[in-house]
């Protein structure tokens, strides 16, 4: 249907009902399937609250549970019942479609390429039409009304006058294939034409009379609206009672009385546009008269355009503006042109204009002599533009509203306000009403300087809408395993797709600031993105996803309830009690970071490095972020401490609300990655009775001294971070003085055991720390711990200097794990090809790592084979390290006497490996 009425022209009128009827079941339409006013809309509502108080308990049930709670009637049926317009308009398709074959339409007039003129009007008692013809003169028709006709409404008899005119002609067949201007000074007429429809059944016969006098004479037509005073300058108004001394009437130039070739500017002999130029002033770049020989170069046009178009010619208009709006979205139009012809461009300007008002013909610049009232419309830039930086979308802003009734109020008439009004304004304001067009020039002023600040965005919030960028490069992983506590959360549902990926209704309104993309670009830069610059197109991505990190801290039952909540509650107050509407406006006029957006996108750059084990690092790499930040604001002198630890660095300082929002986008952030865990394979007893036979024959057989060494090390590091349950990154605090202070009387207790020496100065202490921990050397696995660390301990007592450590790297410093990492891995690997029945099947080999697998080899062998008391003992010293210094130290000899009487229930823990 859409295609064949955009051939057949005069059946577009007839789709409404259709429309009506599809949409009809929608809670803001009426019984008809028309749009409710919003006052329509809240009493409406308000019947519907008071059927349904009695069911309340089961609503605020629905509501606690976070299900949606609207009425039944906005889900979408499966079948609708057909409104009355639809039964009206499928009777006028019937008859418009009635013909055999499909009819010729013309897209220009064909007879000579001249069009008519057809003015008409009517009085109480008579009629009058005239035919206005270049190459025929005047045709006009007069006269009375009979009874019945005289008894019908004065709508009802300017559109019969016309159309019996009309059909009289195209039944002579001299109209046909012609354009046919049709004028009237009732504006009804002209409304129920291009609708198709009237309140009143007769005119919406003679409508549709009227579009099929259009399919049979394949006419061009227009309904044209224009002002009753100039129908009597034209003397057509005389026609219908009988005065033939006026206007055209009188041998006066018929088509000078309706100059619809004619823009607003030339009508008034440039008074509209030296008017404009009196407040446009304030923009920084002037305006461009948009002249017919413009129209289709705009591509070599710069700046704002000023369009002043003739109202014939506003068709074409509309679309070169439409192509150049697209083209160049950076250049602001303002339009002026006289109300004819609205119907080829009022509504489609309509919604593209900012703001749109209406001067009636009683100004200096537009007197009474043009009839028409001028209507002005401004269309602000569609995006970025260094000299522009307002909202994308002004319209519909309560500020935009204002100015526009302020505007129309003034523009309206000159009949001075009562009295009372008046003498409560100061003087300047009084003389405003007399000179609306002073009134008109300061307000717009105003607007315009409003426009070119930095209000909150306007840009109407849509979650399905509110996506990530194509591409985005952010990780986001589903395969999560949660920390105890949290598996809940961090377990994405299967199937859902669109977690982090889209927003959701209602995420703007949970507790946090919102702002656009294009504001928190604002507040870092103080100016607009430029979308030929590819770092800044890639700062919007990433702003786009901390947003939605964000919001999605927040899980989706959450949001769902808050919204249904506020929804009802706010409908029910609003519709029981007077007050003005309570809630908030949204956006910050403050061209400030107030909220972290700079540190999240610190945080967003760190997560796009390379992982170690998954293709980006984890959350808590990034996590270190933080921590530099910190420091730095601390030491620019901007330090503000917070309730979190947290201090954020930005332009907009520390607060609540900053607070709040980084919180919950470094929630969503780590919730959005998720922690993939790696854990090193553990190195079992087993393993290390194996890597023992293969080292020992490899020492035994090495001449040179160094390499020999290398080996002990090798096996030291490993027994002793097996033996004691130690970290790798522990294991090379041994010190080998404290293992031979006490090598004699362990080796000689009953109960033989190495005592493990482990020696560090720690963050806040002022001396160095020991700590002993008992190996012993009796165990279920026979490891022989004592035959390697008396070799390396030998080597180490006949050195000569101060280095105390046991386990050393490079230039004799304390030993890393890096030092010898590879050479374990690799010892591993040859382990995996002689004995390959000490691994599993599923053994990640490159899992290996002297960081934690002795550790995890210890916990594998005492787990439900010590006593948790032990592991608590074995663990003791590390949660003494946890105090940083809050206990005082002891040397080695305090050390192990304070704990001595420990060590037999101490060494069950390596008797169990």
């Amino acid at each position: 249907m859409n295609y064949i009425v955009r051939t057949y022209g005069w059946m577009n009128p007839y789709l409404k009902g259709l429309h009506n009827t599809i949409d009809g079941w929608r809670e803001n339409r009426d019984e008809g399937g028309w749009k409710l006013t919003p006052k329509q809309l809240q009493e409406k509502l308000a019947r519907q609250l008071e059927d349904t108080m009695l069911g309340r308990r089961e609503s605020d049930d629905r509501l606690e549970k976070g299900l949606d709670l609207k009425p039944t009637t906005t889900q979408e049926p499966d079948l609708v019942a057909p409104v009355d317009r639809l039964k009206q308009d499928v009777k006028a398709l019937t008859e418009l479609t009635a013909t055999i074959e499909p009819p010729k339409v013309d897209y220009r007039g064909g007879a000579n390429l001249t069009a008519w003129y057809c003015p008409g009007d009517a009085s109480g008692s008579g009629f009058g039409t005239a035919l206005v013809m270049k190459e025929r003169g005047i045709l006009y028709e007069s006269g009375m009304w009979t009874k019945e006709y005289a008894e019908e409404s004065s709508n009802f008899r300017e559109a019969e006058n016309l159309v019996i005119r009309l059909e009289k002609e195209v039944r002579e067949g001299d109209m046909q294939g012609r354009e046919v201007f049709l004028f009237t000074d009732n504006l009804v007429f002209e409304s129920t034409y291009y609708k198709g429809y009237s309140q009143s059944r007769k005119l919406s016969d003679i409508a549709l009379r009227l579009h099929k006098l259009q399919r049979e004479g394949n006419l061009i037509l227009h309904v044209v609206h224009i002002a009753g005073t100039r129908m009597k300058e034209w003397g057509v108004d005389g026609l219908s009672r009988g005065d033939l001394l006026d206007g055209m009437m009188a041998g006066k130039d018929p088509l000078s009385f309706i100059p619809l070739n004619k823009g607003a500017n030339e009508r008034s002999n440039g008074d509209v546009k030296r008017w404009i130029s009196q407040w446009w002033n304030v923009w920084p770049t002037p305006l461009t008269e948009m002249t017919p020989q413009m129209w289709f170069e705009l591509r070599d046009v710069e700046g704002p355009r000023l369009w002043m178009p003739a109202p014939a010619a506003m068709e074409v208009v509309m679309e070169v503006f439409n192509e150049d709006r697209i083209a160049h979205p950076r250049n602001p139009h303002v339009f002026v042109i006289l109300r004819l012809m609205t119907h080829l461009w009022r509504k489609n300007l309509g919604k593209d204009a900012d703001l749109m008002f209406t001067v009636e013909s009683n100004v200096n610049f537009w007197g009474p002599s043009q009839h028409e009232p001028l209507i002005f419309a401004i269309v602000l830039p569609f995006s970025y533009t260094p000299d522009y930086s307002g909202p994308w979308l002004a319209r519909s802003t309560p500020e935009t509203s204002e100015y526009a009734a302020e505007l129309n109020a003034g523009f309206k008439s000159k009949r001075r306000p009562h009295l009372d009004s008046v003498l409560k304004l100061d003087r300047t304001v009084r003389d405003m009403w007399e000179h609306p067009e002073e009134r008109g020039r300061v307000v717009l002023r105003e607007f315009l300087t409003w426009a070119r600040k930095f209000p909150p965005c306007q840009v109407v919030y849509c979650g399905e809408c509110y996506r990530e960028q194509e591409g985005d490069p952010y990780p986001r992983r589903q395969d999560l395993e949660g920390e105890e506590g949290e598996t809940k959360e961090l377990l994405v549902e299967e199937g859902d797709d669109e977690r982090y990926r889209c927003a959701r209704n209602g995420d703007h309104l949970m507790g946090v600031p919102f702002s656009c993309d294009l504001c928190h670009f604002r507040n870092l830069n103080h100016r607009n993105p430029d979308l030929s610059n590819a770092k800044d197109l890639r700062t919007l991505g990433a702003i786009r996803r901390a947003s939605l990190d964000a919001l999605w801290a927040r899980e989706p039952g959450t949001v769902r309830g808050n919204l249904n909540r506020l929804r009802a509650d706010h409908r029910d107050a609003m519709t029981l009690f007077s007050m003005e509407d309570q809630l908030p406006r949204f956006g910050s006029p403050v061209l400030e970071d107030t909220v972290g957006m700079g540190e999240a996108l610190f945080y967003l750059a760190a997560s796009l490095r390379k992982g170690k084990y998954t293709s980006n690092v984890q959350y808590e790499t990034t996590r270190i972020t933080s921590s530099w930040l910190t420091n730095l604001d601390g030491a620019s002198g901007r330090y503000s401490s917070t309730e979190e630890g947290t201090n954020y660095f930005g332009r907009g300082g520390a607060s609540s609300r900053n607070r709040t929002w980084l919180s919950r986008f470094k929630r969503g952030m780590r919730l959005r990655m998720g922690e993939v865990r790696y854990q090193n394979e553990p190195f079992t007893s087993d393993m290390a009775l194996a890597l023992h036979e293969l080292i020992t024959e490899e020492w035994s057989v090495e001449i040179e001294d160094s390499k020999k060494e290398k080996l002990e090390s090798l096996m030291c590091y490993v027994l002793i971070g097996l033996g004691a349950g130690l970290r790798g990154e522990e294991v090379p605090l041994t010190a080998w003085n404290g293992l031979s202070a006490f090598w004699e009387e362990t080796e000689n207790d009953p109960d033989p055991y190495v005592m493990i020496t482990l020696r560090g100065r720690f963050k806040a202490e002022t001396g160095d720390r020991w700590h002993c921990l008992p190996i012993a050397d009796i165990n279920n696995s026979g490891i022989p711990y004592r035959t390697w660390i008396r070799r390396l301990l030998r080597r180490r007592v006949g050195e000569n200097g101060g280095n105390k450590w046991l386990l050393r790297g490079g230039q004799g410093a304390r030993a890393k794990i890096s030092d010898y990492d590879a050479m374990f891995c690799s010892y591993m690997n040859t382990l995996r090809s002689l004995r390959p029945g000490l691994f599993s099947a599923g053994t990640m080999m490159e899992m290996f790592s002297l960081r934690r697998s002795m550790r995890r080899g210890a916990i594998l062998a005492t787990t439900g084979k010590v006593e948790d008391s032990v592991v608590l003992l074995i663990n003791r010293w590390r949660k003494k390290e946890q105090a940083k210094g809050t206990t005082a130290s002891l040397n080695m000899h305090q050390t192990y006497s304070t704990v001595r009487v420990m060590y037999p229930t101490m060494k069950a823990y390596s008797k169990a490996i």
